[in-house]
């Protein structure tokens, strides 16, 4: 399985929804071998903010 293969399965599921599922397991796959928890508290406080501004 060559990675070109594996990129042309990623970028070309048949819906959006199948990008995001894909997006979200290459995402987590490779960040959580060193610091997927550091970014997903980042992501998480960034969202947070967001979601205040939007209230507010």
């Amino acid at each position: 399985m060559s990675m070109l293969r594996v990129y042309q399965l990623i970028i070309t599921p048949s819906s959006l929804c199948g990008v995001k599922i894909w997006i979200f397991i290459f995402v987590h796959v490779f960040l959580q071998q060193r610091f997927f928890m550091v970014n997903w508290y980042s992501f998480s406080v960034i969202n947070f903010w967001k979601l205040l501004r939007n209230i507010l």
